[in-house]
């Protein structure tokens, strides 16, 4: 199944975006978080898909003072959204965009809004102010208002999506990384360090299942077979610069860091990801 960032990104390339999305479940499975990155996404300067890009508008959204970035939450724990904060929202959203791009509205949690305040959110989705996309976040506490939904792209999420999620986004953002410094030749040093406080273990469990399929390309091995079928133009690009005896060398250091971690060994995260690297440039 294409994750909901990726079926985004799909229709964001496609011109094809929808002006709101209902991201439905539980608390604690992953909806909060993907929201956000879609969010940074859509607002970056370039669009980059690294979470650590540093332009200009990646920077105010890290900072949370990016002004095309709306959030609606309950003003006070245990409360619900008010009427005068989706009238505040309407207020804001005749006026035109401060940089004159997209424009982001969250509300978390949408079931938390009584009747009026859904009604009158109703009135916003009904005539969406053009490059405005509302994301409405719900835990499934209290039921959202039928015309709401049907106004809504719908993705709901489970506990076991909340895993996946996760594991697919660093798993995502680590193949990103190995474009960089394999085609790009990015200096190693410099570009590990931010994963230096990432979990280790996670993180050779990523890197495993990547050069899996790296490997499983350069064998010519059918794409309904790799672990991340969406991703194989980049999987494909950096099968082509490196050797299958490399592949296979920095695989069997992963496995064997992997031992050490699982043996309690303290490694440094950084250290430990920059000697697995050398490999593919030694």
């Amino acid at each position: 199944m294409i994750s909901p960032l990726m079926q985004i990104r799909a229709a964001f390339a496609q011109q094809r975006l929808a002006q709101a999305y209902l991201f439905s479940g539980a608390p604690g499975t992953g909806k909060r978080a993907m929201v956000i990155e879609i969010a940074r996404w859509l607002l970056c300067e370039s669009h980059n898909t690294e979470p650590t890009c540093r332009c200009r508008a990646c920077e105010q959204f890290a900072a949370k003072t990016y002004p095309d970035f709306i959030c609606i939450a309950p003003e006070e724990k245990n409360h619900s959204v008010k009427i005068n904060q989706i009238r505040m929202l309407s207020d804001q959203l005749t006026r035109s965009a401060y940089y004159g791009g997209y424009r982001i509205v969250i509300i978390a949690p949408a079931d938390a809004m009584p009747m009026n305040a859904a009604n009158g959110l109703l009135k916003t989705l009904e005539e969406p102010p053009e490059k405005t996309i509302i994301f409405l976040i719900d835990d499934q506490k209290h039921p959202l208002l039928k015309t709401i939904v049907s106004r809504c792209q719908v993705f709901t999420f489970n506990q076991n999506d909340a895993i996946k999620n996760q594991d697919k986004q660093l798993q995502g953002e680590l193949l990103r990384y190995l474009e960089k410094i394999i085609l790009f030749e990015k200096n190693l040093v410099l570009s590990a360090a931010p994963w230096a406080k990432r979990n280790l273990s996670e993180l050779l469990d990523s890197l495993l299942l990547i050069f899996m399929d790296i490997a499983r390309v350069q064998q010519q091995v059918a794409q309904s077979f790799l672990i991340d079928p969406e991703n194989l133009v980049v999987i494909k690009n950096i099968s082509q610069k490196i050797s299958q005896e490399k592949v296979f060398r920095t695989t069997r250091k992963i496995i064997e860091k992997k031992r050490y971690v699982a043996a309690g060994i303290n490694l440094n995260t950084q250290l430990c990801l920059e000697g697995i690297l050398t490999s593919v440039f030694a």
